[in-house]
């Protein structure tokens, strides 16, 4: 009765000696199975080795020092783009204000016919705030 026993635990410990060795084997970035098992056996047979597959430690503590670097230029080109943005809404918000708005409003599908301070005739037709706002600058004297 023992020996029964002690067969359904080898076989739940196989189960999770192969699950553990499954997840253990796709974080380690080895190329194939047999490149894993070669790095466990070398660990396993050389513990006190720090040369645990050297070119590979080193390519991928590269590609982090890498990544890393990236990450952070990428946070910096973030919180610039953050800055442009408000200042753009910023000067965004002195165009289209509602002055602006209300006077597109009211001549809308119209021709604004004036005088600039230079004494031209100008015509604008206004068909949106780039219009009103056209309008306004040519007709204030400086």
């Amino acid at each position: 009765m023992s020996r029964k026993n002690f067969k359904n635990i080898q076989i739940q410990g196989k189960i999770e000696l192969a699950e553990l060795f499954e997840d253990t084997y796709e974080q380690s970035g080895a190329n194939s199975k047999a490149e894993f098992l070669n790095i466990l056996l070398d660990t396993y047979l050389n513990p006190n080795s720090k040369n645990e597959n050297p070119g590979k430690v080193k390519e991928l503590l590269s590609e982090k020092e890498n990544l890393e670097g990236e990450k952070s230029n990428l946070d910096q080109e973030l919180t610039q783009s953050q800055e442009e943005n408000q200042q753009l809404k910023a000067r965004l918000e002195l165009y289209e204000n509602d002055i602006l708005k209300k006077l597109l409003k009211k001549h809308k599908g119209k021709t604004l016919h004036f005088r600039n301070p230079a004494g031209e005739l100008v015509n604008v037709d206004v068909s949106d705030l780039p219009d009103v706002y056209k309008a306004l600058i040519n007709s204030i004297e400086v």
